[in-house]
């Protein structure tokens, strides 16, 4: 043992009645800045990763039709053409079959975010490349295919294997990192700034991976929101899976990523 601890160490055998002098050791020795080898789960870095939670589906269900919100009881969702649930990183997922599988969400108020924000979950591509459109992994969108306030998609144009965020139908940030084909990948954005002047940036397994800053195409309206394609739209459908997704009303800092990425080790 380290002789820092000898003396607290000795003192507490001393007094020692039970699991509660055994506790105050473990507590001395937490705030002398020594911890446990074992991975941090998410939930023990404090309030951090709750504050600004807006939306957290996680897709534990084992049966049944919906997708339980676990902050607010209005953004269930709904499980629609024949969106099926599989096994993911953080234990059960959503399989999307890029024809007409979606998860259905709607409209609630607690989706619409004009400002700050983020959004992440664990993605897997059956097939990244595949549509010239691309493929839209989540958003807001209107039925005529009008942009709204935040799409996430993957395969966009020249962009084959890498990940774009859109707002009001304007592509404002490319990811560097190549996604490939049927590997999961911890996947989000943030976005902060104002009217005028936005700043977005795209992490792949929590590293930062494409910025775009002065932004000037503004957020657009909060539209229809849904999983596996954007929104209402009857087109850019997903094939692949979904686990884990978080929406923030705030943008998480770069430690805060790398933190959510510690629920697929330890959950």
């Amino acid at each position: 043992m380290h002789p820092l601890f000898l003396p607290r160490t000795l003192l507490i055998k001393a007094h020692s009645n039970g699991s509660t002098s055994w506790w105050l050791a473990l507590s001395l020795i937490t705030a002398m800045g020594f911890t446990s080898s074992h991975p941090t789960k998410a939930s023990d870095t404090g309030d951090s990763l709750r504050h600004g939670l807006v939306a957290h589906w996680t897709f534990d269900e084992s049966e049944g039709s919906e997708i339980k919100d676990r902050i607010h009881a209005a953004q269930t969702g709904s499980l629609e053409g024949g969106t099926t649930r599989t096994d993911g990183p953080v234990g059960r997922a959503v399989s999307f079959d890029g024809q007409q599988s979606r998860v259905w969400v709607g409209s609630p108020q607690t989706l619409d975010l004009p400002a700050d924000m983020s959004a992440f979950a664990w993605i897997r591509c059956a097939n990244v490349a595949a549509g010239e459109y691309g493929q839209c992994i989540y958003g807001q969108t209107g039925p005529g295919g009008n942009g709204g306030q935040y799409e996430l998609c993957v395969g966009r144009g020249k962009n084959l294997h890498e990940v774009t965020v859109l707002w009001h139908d304007v592509d404002v940030c490319v990811s560097n990192a190549k996604l490939k084909s049927g590997e999961w990948y911890h996947i989000g954005f943030t976005r902060t700034g104002h009217p005028g002047n936005w700043n977005c940036t795209i992490y792949v397994d929590g590293m930062a991976s494409g910025v775009a800053n002065n932004i000037v195409t503004d957020v657009g309206p909060a539209l229809p929101f849904a999983m596996g394609r954007p929104g209402a739209y009857d087109g850019l459908y997903f094939q692949g899976e979904l686990d884990d997704f978080r929406i923030y009303d705030r943008a998480l800092t770069p430690a805060e990523v790398k933190a959510l990425i510690q629920v697929r080790l330890t959950r």
